[in-house]
């Protein structure tokens, strides 16, 4: 009999969770028997993977992902899900959630290769002349260490491919305790990469492996959660926003198999998002800015740098959610005192974070610096600038004060846009 505290036995069994392990030979033909129906069903996702990605990039960035997607397959080939489901499924699943989010073709691609070191043992060597120094440095975060003598072997060391995982060779409580070991080295190693892609897609494989785990037994199920919990909740906080759809149904699942499981433990006080963000301008990624951002981002509005850079670039920036408005549209409206240009377009600030945007722009001027590489200069000079520190010495000329009587004034009606994405969203899901 179980207490009350005991964990709800999994929805779905595999035939090793219900067959004696020296009868299981007998039954691999149960399992033979569903692989025509489970390949069925991948080629189904894999054509709707296929036509989102039509949908979303240009020819050249399409041709790449369905190589990668081409190599995952071949990595992939023999192996399968405990259900019995080929294992591509979960690289196309993550890839899928990845591109559903609004991230570009290399993240994409990253997803759908993120196990073909750990689970195919594939050289760097090839991942770098197939597709490149990044997607090899984020898969290479992505990979598991193996144990080696009580210590932990990761994929970026040459030893790592001539070694044998003590770890698979741990057994009960010891591979339980390696098992949160290994994870304790795992996850700061991705969150302390210098890209966001990693995290990104470790969120997204995370999410995945949630929403699969019922096909385990109890015990894992908890493991699962556990370290999802611990290690990745407050990063998908932060990606998502609690009104997410993913996101609620990641926390519902937690709660039913974590006993206890408390929100706030994972993701600390729980702090309503102000009506609008003033981030600083994104000349330099910053995993801390992306941590102190407003919860949730998706349903905020980002308006980029300060009155002194508006000055020196002639631009202003701004990030709305991904929704069917017409933003242009509503900007010119509130803005038709001025006689300035809105467009939409790319961000000419250059970050790994804006994925989830779309970017207004608002040109207000003529710069005064300009970009060459990756530094900004004073126009007509050699003298290279640091946005974040460069102070404008004459505030009280004309230019200036326009400026930021402009920019004053977008910020008070981006609060009144805000207020009406707000209501929008809010009447939209109420009459759904």
């Amino acid at each position: 009999m179980s207490n009350k505290n005991s964990l709800k036995e999994p929805v779905q069994t595999t035939i090793y969770d219900i067959i004696p392990k020296d009868k299981i030979n007998e039954f691999k033909n149960i399992e033979i028997l569903t692989i025509p129906t489970f390949n069925m069903e991948y080629r189904k996702e894999k054509n709707k993977f296929i036509e989102q990605v039509k949908n979303k990039f240009d020819l050249k960035n399409e041709l790449k992902i369905r190589d990668a997607l081409k190599f995952a397959e071949k990595i992939h080939k023999e192996q399968r899900r405990d259900t019995g489901e080929p294992y591509i499924t979960h690289p196309l699943k993550v890839a899928s959630y990845v591109m559903e989010a609004g991230f570009n073709a290399e993240t994409v691609i990253t997803a759908l290769l993120h196990d073909v070191i750990e689970d195919g043992l594939v050289e760097p060597k090839e991942l770098y002349e197939k597709f490149g120094k990044n997607v090899l440095k984020s898969i290479i975060s992505l990979t598991k260490p193996k144990l080696h003598n009580d210590k932990w072997v990761f994929a970026e060391s040459s030893k790592y491919f001539n070694i044998v995982d003590e770890y698979t060779k741990k057994e009960g409580k010891e591979k339980i305790d390696m098992y949160e070991e290994r994870n304790n080295v795992y996850y700061p190693k991705i969150y302390e990469s210098d890209s966001f892609i990693p995290i990104f897609v470790k969120i997204f494989d995370n999410i995945h492996n949630v929403e699969t785990c019922d096909i385990h037994h109890s015990k894992k199920q908890l493991r699962t959660a556990r370290i999802v919990a611990t290690q990745s909740l407050l990063y998908m906080s932060k990606l998502l926003g609690f009104e997410n759809e993913k996101m609620k149904k990641i926390i519902e699942i937690l709660k039913k198999i974590i006993p206890d499981f408390k929100l706030e433990e994972h993701i600390g006080k729980i702090k309503h998002s102000k009506p609008v963000i003033k981030l600083p301008l994104r000349v330099e990624k910053s995993r801390e800015m992306f941590l102190k951002m407003g919860l949730p981002e998706m349903e905020n509005i980002s308006l980029y740098g300060n009155v002194d850079q508006a000055y020196l670039m002639g631009f202003i920036e701004v990030g709305f959610p991904k929704k069917d408005i017409d933003y242009v549209k509503l900007l010119k409206e509130k803005m038709k005192v001025f006689d300035i240009q809105i467009y939409e377009g790319k961000s000419q600030l250059p970050t790994e974070i804006g994925a989830s945007e779309r970017i207004i722009v608002l040109k207000i001027g003529d710069p005064k610096i300009e970009k060459k590489g990756k530094k900004y200069r004073i126009i007509g000079t050699n003298f290279k600038v640091n946005l974040d520190y460069l102070e404008i010495a004459d505030k009280n000329n004309a230019q200036y004060l326009r400026i930021k009587e402009i920019y004053d004034i977008l910020y008070l009606n981006l609060k009144e846009i805000h207020k009406e994405i707000k209501n929008t969203s809010q009447t939209t899901s109420e009459t759904e």
